[in-house]
């Protein structure tokens, strides 16, 4: 709050916690199995009506080293990190 609302916009820390506490809780998504399905799901329809010059395996498509170090900088900035649920 302080780098980014005080520093860097030239607000009033109250102004950046009135500010933070509007947004609600931060949420970050999980790269899992589940998602990694529901995509794969999507690329079989789009493949199986012909619009795909190849096969694709959405796995390829995500990044998961990460999720460990994402895991733990969320929990340290008090945000949420979601696994399997959908919006």
């Amino acid at each position: 709050m302080q780098a980014y609302y005080v520093e860097s916009q030239g607000l009033s820390a109250e102004d950046g916690h009135r500010i933070l506490a509007s947004t609600g809780t931060t949420t970050f998504p999980a790269l899992d199995d589940a998602l990694v399905a529901r995509q794969q799901g999507t690329i079989d329809v789009i493949d199986g009506v012909g619009e795909l010059p190849v096969a694709v395996d959405a796995a390829e498509g995500f990044d998961r080293r990460f999720d460990g170090v994402i895991e733990e900088a969320a929990a340290s900035a008090g945000a949420t990190y979601t696994r399997g649920e959908t919006s």
